[in-house]
């Protein structure tokens, strides 16, 4: 009977413990002394309700959570986010702790990592509130906000989206990124990087003197979808220090006599109407050139192979094709494993990657010139086949494109 009158008596002390405010430890008062400085629940629960906010700083970001006596908890942050109304719940853990449960984390679950729903809490009083994450093991410091601060962030935040609007604009329309031309000439590109709020930034791809070279710096996007650079940059002798974007006409200005145009070739390359394009020596072409390790490529191999013919066939291959069929050589086709993509928001930037496939279509020795071919045009084919893309140019009159990489000096132009 004694040990169903304890058993009873336990079931009890957990019914209370699972209704957020009683304390089990209640039941057990004269079989031992208990702590007098334990943590209660009821307390937790009051020192919360008192301040009309808690504020702590976690992952980068502000958090504010306001509690509310019937277990509703309202949560919002500098997250770009709605604010979130759940509940919360307080149970027991041991005497000199208690736990704060908030249903779904309220904000903090629109973190990408680190998300916590369950806090052990080990002091609190009306200044300040410590705890620990159940899932991180981070530590949390909770000090009291007012109202006017969290309006004053909520505004802020407004502020923010209608910037983020503008810019989604800019990327929406296509013209995130843009050949630049002085005097007909190309000089260069730009691409702008609008994906993450606050950490905006442009990098520009310089052509000058046949050398290719990139440059990158922070922006900010107004509300009439001026990107002001946070450095000038300097493209063919001229200063650039902002993008005006006119996305109804799609238009591009740089300030200056530079002319921006809105390039999109990347999806027009992947196309099946560009027809086919030929890379030769400058000596041949006048129309075709390239870096100088490309260029030392085609001069050198060029009575082996004499041009590479830019297919549109599927998979975009390249050929090289034989000066002469002498010496059992033949057509040597490289085509991409992946099927190529263009970026989402670089319209102009194509991915040839995950490798090539190699064959000869018509005759010769695969074992001897395809290895030879993989060797002997390691830059060309660097610059076309990589995890990095490739950008795409064409010009106006179409006869000509130009392929440049987005991250070193590879560059060449072929024509048709």
């Amino acid at each position: 009977m004694k040990r169903i009158n304890v058993i009873l008596m336990m079931v009890s002390a957990l019914a209370f413990a699972a209704c957020g405010l009683a304390d089990p430890w209640k039941t057990w008062e004269n079989e031992g002394e208990l702590p007098s400085d334990r943590l209660l629940p009821s307390g937790l629960k009051e020192t919360l309700c008192l301040a009309d906010w808690w504020k702590f700083s976690y992952a980068d970001e502000d958090f504010y959570f306001q509690f509310i006596d019937d277990g509703t908890v309202e949560s919002n942050s500098t997250i770009l986010s709605d604010a979130v109304s759940t509940t919360y719940y307080i149970d027991w853990d041991e005497p000199y702790a208690v736990k704060l449960t908030i249903v779904g984390g309220g904000h903090l679950g629109y973190l990408p990592s680190g998300k916590e729903e369950m806090f052990v809490v080990t002091s609190f009083d009306d200044a300040e509130i410590i705890a620990s994450g159940s899932e991180t093991g981070a530590e949390f410091k909770l000090v009291p906000a007012t109202s006017s601060e969290v309006k004053a962030m909520m505004a802020e935040k407004a502020d923010a989206v209608v910037k983020i609007e503008a810019a989604q604009r800019i990327v929406e329309a296509g013209m995130a990124c843009g050949a630049i031309y002085d005097n007909g000439t190309l000089v260069g590109h730009y691409a702008l990087d609008l994906s993450a709020y606050g950490s905006y930034s442009v990098r520009f791809d310089i052509l000058s003197g046949r050398v290719l070279t990139h440059s990158s710096v922070g922006v900010t996007v107004d509300l009439g979808n001026t990107v002001a650079l946070d450095s000038p940059v300097s493209v063919a002798g001229k200063s650039i220090s902002s993008i005006a974007v006119n996305v109804q006409d799609r238009t591009v200005s740089l300030g200056n006599s530079l002319v921006p145009v809105v390039s999109d070739a990347g999806s027009w390359y992947l196309g099946s109407s560009y027809s086919t394009y030929i890379v030769k020596r400058n000596s041949e072409d006048s129309r075709c050139d390239a870096c100088d390790a490309i260029a030392a490529e085609l001069n050198a191999n060029y009575d082996s192979y004499s041009e590479v013919e830019l297919s549109d066939r599927t998979d975009r291959p390249f050929f090289t094709i034989p000066n002469s069929w002498d010496d059992n050589r033949g057509y040597v086709a490289l085509y991409s494993l992946n099927t190529p993509y263009v970026s989402e928001t670089e319209k102009d930037r194509v991915y040839f990657s995950g490798g090539t496939r190699q064959e000869m279509p018509y005759g010769g020795d695969t074992s001897r010139w395809v290895p030879w071919t993989l060797e002997n045009y390691s830059a060309l084919i660097g610059t076309y086949y990589n995890n990095d893309g490739v950008i795409i140019i064409k010009e106006p009159e179409a006869s000509i494109i130009w392929l440049l990489s987005p991250v070193d000096g590879s560059w060449f132009k072929a024509a048709r």
